[in-house]
This record gives C-alpha cells, structure tokens and sequence, in this order.
C-alpha cells in the first residue's frame, strides 16, 4: 500500500509477550518510516522482556513528533502479538477508530501461570475489543507462521497483514528494508513470508 502523503503524527502500539519479537517489530515499522522521511520516536514499556513477560512498544512518526509518549487513547494502530494483552493496550491507547490487528493465539503470562490471574476466553477478549473498537481484525498469526515453518514470525505475519490494509501509511518496500536490517535470522525466509502474506492473507483495500 503505497503512502497516502505526509503525515503530522501516526501512532502504533505493538502488545507483545517477550520473545514474541515485539520489540524488533517496533524497530523494523520505526526503520521504514525513517526512510519514508518521517521523524520517528521508538519506546517501550517492559513487564520483562523475557519469555512470559509483558511487553508494550510504542512506534510514532510524523513531520511533528517529539516525543516517544503515545497519548491515553490517541492510537492509530494497535498491533497484537498476544490477545489479552492487546485488550490491555487498547483499553489504554484505542479509540473507536483505532484499528486491532490481533493474533488470536493466547501465551499465558507469569501472573496467569502461577495463579494469580485468570486467563479469559478469546470470545470474550474479542467482544471487549470490539466494545473498545470498531476495527477489529483477528488472525492467528503463530498458526500460520508454523504452517510456513517460520514459528518465529508471529511478528512479521502481524506486520503484513497491517501493511495490506488501506490504514497502512507505509511502502512495502520500506517494511522489507527494515526486516533487511533488524531480523537476524532467516531473513531471506521472512521476507517471502512478508511477501506472501501481504499478498495472500492480508485485507485487500
């Protein structure tokens, strides 16, 4: 999708558990607007960045963003790794308009493993978002990821269905170069998978 012309302010929040790779994911989405000429602030929130923990990255660009702060419900794009804790960033960063791409495969976290949290049914995660937003798009991006023998590429399945969607202000080409740049592994590999889902699984628009 190609840009629709210069923006002032784009704000993504991307929900994550660590090791789903959300933290490089912020890194690939803040390279492509950098090339696309955008002034771009990258930050995070880190529950611990390890497996099981909770991690929120925030990615803003426009020709006037300061600061790496993504006001209470002033999101553009929430992008979801894990399904409870994208309704926990949309609960904070969404608005009606704020588009969810979420992946519907849950990872419980360590408050859930050990009790102190019930984890609830992907229904109702769902019904809470779309209370929240009327831009609710869900795909189970870990199934498809290990269907393509990439189980790592949560992230970037994630990433392509969004760069297929007419909400995406960025090249494509920019979201490759990024991958080029931050995933360390199988990058080639993850580039066709880009590719192909953008292609094959993404909303056309």
């Amino acid at each position: 999708m190609s840009s629709v012309g210069k923006l002032n302010e784009y704000n993504i929040v991307i929900a994550s558990i660590g090791g789903q790779g959300g933290l490089t994911l912020s890194r690939v989405i803040g390279y492509a607007a950098l090339l696309e000429g955008y002034n771009v602030r990258i930050g995070e929130t880190l529950g611990m960045s390890q497996r099981g923990g909770v991690v929120q990255s925030y990615v803003r660009f426009g020709t006037k963003v300061l600061s790496p702060l993504i006001p209470y419900n002033k999101a553009n794009v929430i992008l979801g790794l894990e399904p409870l804790e994208t309704l926990r960033a949309a609960i904070k960063f969404a608005n009606e308009n704020t588009l969810v791409v979420v992946n519907t495969n849950p990872i419980h976290t360590i408050t859930t493993l050990v009790g102190k949290e019930k984890y609830p049914s992907i229904n109702d995660i769902l019904a809470k978002l779309k209370q929240i937003s009327k831009n609710v798009y869900t795909i189970n991006a870990t199934d498809i990821a290990r269907k393509e023998g990439l189980p790592m590429a949560t992230n970037i399945v994630t990433l392509a269905v969004f760069a297929s969607m007419k909400q995406n202000p960025l090249q494509r080409e920019s979201y490759i170069e990024g991958i080029k740049t931050f995933i360390r592994r199988r990058v080639e590999e993850n580039i066709r998978l880009f590719n192909k889902i953008v292609n094959e699984y993404g909303v056309k628009s």
